[in-house]
């Protein structure tokens, strides 16, 4: 889990996946580049926590989205939305990497692109087809992001999606 920027301060995330023997093999290896990691069991349950963590956290980037779109749209004064939306539940990681960026006319806060969100919804919808109302919300989170891609923006960060129409 993570980014470039997390890979150059050696702050990964692991989601581990493997037999426990293959585990235990692979663990002194992790503790090099990882600051945290999870063993969630056999092989294919790593990647479907992962997915379900880009689930969540592609929701979130949505919104936000969404919530900066809108308040700009309104004529709200985006500095006075953030601090409010930091106050409650609505705050999160998400929030503040596009809106601390966002603030300083920074629209590269999230790093991760339209298309690699339409490529991990698509595997999150399969994951959730037996799930029908997340499977739900996984589509309309793909849709927003397809747009996107379809516009011709699928190389541009999440954040970046504030200023496309």
């Amino acid at each position: 889990m993570g980014g470039p920027v997390q890979a150059e301060e050696g702050v990964l995330g692991g989601i581990v996946g493997a037999s426990e023997d293959n585990f235990k093999k692979a663990e002194p290896y992790l503790k090099f580049f990882c600051k945290e990691y999870f063993y969630f069991g056999e092989v294919g349950m790593g990647a479907k926590s992962k997915l379900l963590n880009n689930f969540l956290t592609l929701g979130n980037a949505a919104l936000v989205n969404h919530l900066a779109i809108g308040a700009k749209e309104l004529g709200l004064d985006l500095q006075k939305v953030y601090d409010v939306a930091k106050l409650g539940s609505g705050n999160s990681a998400a929030l503040k990497r596009v809106f601390d960026n966002l603030l300083k006319g920074d629209f590269t806060g999230f790093k991760f692109t339209a298309s690699n969100s339409v490529k991990d919804l698509t595997y999150i919808q399969d994951l959730l087809k037996d799930f029908p109302e997340a499977e739900k919300v996984a589509e309309v989170n793909k849709n927003y992001f397809q747009k996107a891609v379809d516009q011709g923006h699928g190389e541009n960060f999440i954040s970046e999606l504030i200023n496309k129409k």
